[in-house]
């Protein structure tokens, strides 16, 4: 296995002096990603019974560390597919199955200035007085949580695009994308999801399949202003504290979260079937993800790295980003390939910190082995149960 190093698989001391070095960085290194890396390349029959445990006896951030694994070298890079929105877009419409499929989750959108035509023939115009005040959400490719997004009238689109239609760059291309509306609201705020995905690459190689599991850990993240539909087509200095999430703004506020327990006594409270909702969520996520399955598979340039088999045994944390509609459906705005998972509250910190934990529980479960972590490394105190769903 230590293709990774540029070595032949069959040249034994190569494969040993591989190992040395491996052991060597598992010594010195602050990341359990190398410990992880020497166990899967060891011989099933030599490994260890515990994972981690020269790792958790460590004087460092333990969950910090593992944390810093989803950024690791080994990320799968077709990720991008999901991680960048107008890939992502193009992904849920890139055939009309796809499109069946995901309009019930994925909002109507358009990538300017590529489909202006088709979004000005549809909403420009004379005939179209009612819709020239509509506003609609314009988001930059790339972009943390609301980063880059913009809220802007039919009228205010057209004037942006033409002026600048001409000379713009296809690499500045934006999404335009309709606004959830009417909007579930949470003390009279509209509130955002963070739903956590674990993804396991396949390695077509070695016949290897790929899994996608669902945390029923997450987040909700209220906005900063109660929603008021009229005063937010009217007063535009409060459109930003009313359409935007506070994690995502970056603007030093402190953020209003609750996990996902706040949100089922929420649905219970006034009535309504968490349930269902979760479900609708769980259909989006494998819609999803097995859409961004079928682009892999298709894709004809598969890499080393991609057939490398350790790769596809590192767990990959994804974070879905829900809206609620009034009828409680769940409405996809984006998929973050790199979420934050570093600490920001009590709340947050247990909500991560269990999510991370699992993602290497299935881990170890995905190559069959004992689950048995050293004693620094280990779930939040209270954490009752496994928190993740195979979907896939």
């Amino acid at each position: 296995e230590s293709s990774s190093f540029g070595v032949s698989r069959n040249d034994e001391q190569s494969s040993k002096r591989a190992l040395q070095l491996l052991l060597l960085a598992v010594d010195k290194s602050y990341s359990p990603l190398f410990e992880w890396l020497y166990y899967t390349a060891e011989p099933k029959q030599q490994r260890g019974k515990t994972l981690f445990a020269s790792f958790t006896e460590r004087k460092c951030d333990i969950f910090l560390s593992f944390a810093g694994v989803n950024n690791s070298p080994f990320d799968d890079s077709d990720l991008i597919q999901l991680d960048d929105k107008i890939l992502l877009h193009s992904l849920m419409t890139r055939n009309p199955l796809s499109k069946s499929h995901s309009e019930n989750f994925w909002p109507i959108g358009f990538i300017l200035p590529d489909d202006y035509s088709s979004f000005s023939g549809k909403h420009v115009g004379s005939s179209n007085k009612k819709n020239e005040q509509v506003r609609w959400m314009l988001k930059d490719r790339a972009g943390y949580g609301s980063h880059g997004n913009r809220v802007a009238s039919v009228l205010e689109i057209y004037d942006l695009f033409f002026s600048e239609l001409s000379h713009t760059n296809p690499k500045d291309s934006i999404i335009c994308q309709s606004i959830v509306d009417p909007p579930m609201t949470i003390k009279g705020r509209k509130f955002s999801l963070r739903i956590y995905v674990i993804y396991f690459p396949p390695c077509k190689q070695n016949g290897i399949p790929a899994e996608v599991h669902l945390s029923s850990l997450g987040l909700v993240k209220l906005a900063s202003a109660v929603y008021d539909g009229e005063t937010a087509i009217t007063k535009t200095a409060s459109i930003g504290d009313q359409y935007m999430t506070n994690s995502g703004r970056g603007d030093g506020r402190s953020s209003d979260q609750h996990d996902l327990e706040y949100l089922r006594a929420t649905f219970e409270i006034n009535g309504l079937d968490y349930d269902e909702m979760w479900g609708k969520i769980k259909y989006a996520v494998r819609t999803v993800m097995r859409e961004f399955l079928e682009l892999k598979n298709d894709q004809s340039d598969h890499s080393a790295q991609r057939n490398y088999q350790p790769f596809v045994t590192i767990p990959k944390i994804l974070g879905f980003d829900f809206m609620i509609d009034s009828f409680q459906n769940p409405w996809l705005l984006e998929v973050n390939r790199f979420p934050g998972l570093e600490p920001r509250s009590n709340l947050d910190s247990d909500v991560k910190h269990s999510v991370i934990y699992d993602a290497w529980v299935a881990a170890a479960k995905r190559i069959d082995a004992p689950i048995v972590f050293g004693p620094g490394f280990c779930p939040p105190s209270g954490t009752k149960t496994f928190s993740l769903e195979e979907i896939l």
